[in-house]
């Protein structure tokens, strides 16, 4: 059977399960989607020949998405349309503008609209509506947002449910990677814009960041728990260790909290609601290295040049999310994505990490 016809197997097994009723509503929901988003890249056409401003946003999604997918295909957008940084206003949440730095001139933080509560609240109604934490469409707090922040009176809005449409083939995986390509770019992020936010009077010189969170892939046990207490107690054996945390409510897992040691220090005091992932990415720039459980937030390294040593302990993860942060290391080429099975203790010892001066 030809590749395209395999393919086409399951979405054809999917629509096939839904009888002539669900197929038709299927067949009209598809057709207003893709609608929507060629309007959407008929404005960016226009906007890249006259230069009219363009609001991207809000991102409200997790960070992984954020950094993995969502910049790259924002970028691509930007290149494919010849858009001008000065042309771009990004509205996101937690001091990243310098995630942006090469795409918009202008960031504006939800955070600054909302107050750190207000936002949890809202942010977490707005996930239990839509029945999940991706922004496949535009809801009622993104549009409120976009109102508190003037993106309503932009011409051209490009909002995260347009990515969700260009890429649910590839995640579904009836599209190979060529696909992904088409619609991406990958770039390291501006050492110089990241470390602008200069590092808290309490922090070492040199450090391993550390961040451990419990998760799907790497649940809250007791033999967890004590693989954490061995990395860590190993890795302050070998150094200064600065652990990241966010704010509760704002990060997307809960945090481990570490025990206390000389050579343990604690992010949380050198960070605000707002300023959170600036913050951490500073941190993470700075570092060594960084060590944290398998997931989209560790994808923040190689994006930094920081080697990232990840872990999990249930192998449930996605293949094609990991294939990816693979693919952004290399493709950046400047850091190492590692992940260790840590099931039955087996803990990744600080034996390439690099020795501080």
């Amino acid at each position: 059977m030809p590749v395209l016809q395999r393919s086409l197997l399951p979405a054809l097994g999917r629509l096939r399960s839904r009888g002539p009723v669900g197929l038709g509503d299927a067949v009209l929901t598809q057709a207003r989607w893709r609608g929507a988003a060629r309007a959407v890249e008929l404005q960016l056409a226009r906007a890249g020949w006259t230069g009219s401003p363009v609001v991207v946003g809000p991102c409200l999604s997790e960070v992984g998405f954020e950094l993995m997918y969502w910049i790259p295909f924002v970028r691509r957008l930007t290149e494919r349309f010849g858009l001008h940084p000065e042309q771009v206003t990004v509205v996101s949440r937690g001091g990243v503008a310098a995630w942006y730095d090469d795409i918009a001139a202008c960031y504006i933080d939800v955070l600054d609209v909302f107050d750190a509560d207000e936002y949890e609240v809202r942010l977490t109604r707005r996930r239990a509506e839509a029945g999940d934490r991706k922004q496949l469409s535009i809801a009622r707090f993104d549009r409120e947002i976009l109102d508190r922040t003037g993106g309503r009176q932009c011409p051209t809005i490009v909002h995260p449910s347009l990515m969700f449409l260009r890429l649910r083939y590839y995640w579904s995986g009836e599209r190979r990677e060529a696909a992904l390509e088409r619609r991406t770019r990958f770039r390291m992020f501006s050492h110089e814009a990241i470390t602008a936010l200069p590092p808290p009077d309490a922090a070492p010189e040199c450090y391993i960041a550390f961040k451990a969170y419990f998760s799907d892939c790497f649940p809250d046990t007791g033999d967890n728990r004590a693989v954490l207490g061995l990395m860590i107690e190993h890795l302050a054996e070998a150094g200064d260790v600065v652990v990241l945390s966010a704010p509760r409510g704002l990060d997307d897992h809960h945090d481990w909290e570490p025990p206390s040691g000389d050579r343990i220090h604690r992010a949380a005091a050198w960070l605000t609601a707002r300023d959170n992932l600036a913050v951490q990415s500073a941190l993470i720039a700075r570092a060594e290295s960084l060590y944290c459980t398998y997931g989209g937030f560790a994808s923040l390294a190689p994006l930094l040049g920081v080697d990232a040593v990840t872990f999990y302990s249930t192998p449930n993860h996605n293949r094609v999310h990991l294939g990816v942060a693979r693919r952004m290391a290399r493709d950046v080429g400047r850091s190492a994505f590692t992940v260790t099975d840590v099931r039955g203790g087996k803990v990744p010892l600080p034996a390439g990490v690099a020795a501080c001066p």
